[in-house]
């Protein structure tokens, strides 16, 4: 009986010491290389469930034992594996100071599965800015029909549909013949004065995780077109929000290095883990909200599984007075 008691014993301690050791290494490791290795690009992009889950059997097997040292330890995997692993979040949502606006983001997947139900879901989120990606002209002019009244554009892949007033809209030069910006940048003028959307989409990490492509030939144009799109933003001269697929998740190194002077909508008011894609069962939170100075958020939802890949984010916010 004192053998069988002190193998449990061994292995209760092991299996402890291994889940944090395993959970610490992978917060680690994506602080310090994010994507630059092939391994911890591969753990950038797949789900990080599996760190949390040991926890599920080690921690009421801890709280059994009464071993503080190993309650302490258990616990203490679990806080790294939810929150800065898989990006757990604990928000409230903010009253307004001003005139709120609605802004709606969503990768449409080309609207290849229902363009009815997907124009439904829109219009139901009754936003003031519906910015879409992978967007296709067909389904630019459904939704000018669901939406009289409403300015509704086509640039590249790049939708957007407004109530408010558009004063200028740029789709950037190409970067070379066959690589595009990633971006369109918009005016409008809103309750509060005008303000820059600056929509975004670089380039997926597909290639790097099922074809078997150098993943670093990716990085360097998804972190191309993240810069230059952060660098836009710091140029505007009024309140300037970005608003797209960013295809980063969260650790990525490349979103810290661009996008770390940026307020992030679900950082600053979301709650639970905000996972956008892929829809059916996400993992990754890539599909995102930022703003510059005078720009304040109030609410961040995810909507449910709808019509596309992913799925769509809705955010509140405020322009505040300079």
């Amino acid at each position: 009986m004192f053998r069988e008691r002190s193998l449990a014993a061994r292995l209760l301690w092991i299996g402890v010491v291994g889940h944090f050791t395993a959970a610490l290494a992978a917060l680690l490791a994506l602080l310090v290389l994010g994507e630059s290795t092939r391994p911890s690009f591969f753990l950038v992009y797949l789900p990080r469930h599996p760190f949390a889950a040991p926890g599920l059997l080690l921690l009421p097997l801890v709280l059994i034992s009464r071993r503080r040292v190993l309650v302490a330890l258990e616990a203490l995997a679990m806080l790294i594996a939810l929150f800065p692993l898989m990006g757990l979040r604990v928000g409230y949502s903010r009253s307004p100071q001003q005139k709120p606006l609605r802004l709606l983001t969503y990768n449409v997947f080309y609207a290849k599965l229902d363009q009815a139900a997907l124009a439904t879901e829109i219009v139901g989120a009754d936003a003031d800015v519906v910015v879409l990606q992978a967007g296709k002209t067909a389904f630019s002019a459904l939704l000018q029909a669901k939406l009289p009244g409403w300015t509704v554009r086509i640039d590249d892949e790049f939708i957007l549909a407004t109530r408010l007033p558009v004063s200028s809209a740029e789709l950037p030069e190409r970067f070379e013949v066959d690589v595009a910006a990633g971006r369109v940048q918009y005016m409008l003028d809103g309750p509060s004065g005008a303000f820059q959307v600056i929509h975004v989409h670089p380039v997926s990490a597909r290639a790097g995780l099922f074809d078997r492509e150098d993943p670093q030939l990716a990085n360097r144009l998804r972190e191309r077109q993240a810069r230059a799109a952060a660098d836009a933003a710091a140029r505007s001269k009024v309140p300037v929000l970005i608003a797209g697929d960013t295809n980063l998740p969260g650790l990525s190194a490349i979103s810290r290095r661009t996008f770390g002077g940026f307020d992030d909508a679900f950082d600053r008011v979301g709650s639970g883990f905000g996972y956008t894609f892929p829809a059916k069962a996400p993992w990754m939170r890539i599909d995102r909200v930022l703003a510059g100075p005078r720009v304040r958020f109030l609410r961040h939802r995810v909507l449910p599984r709808g019509a596309s890949d992913h799925r769509a984010v809705v955010v509140d916010f405020e322009i505040l007075p300079p």
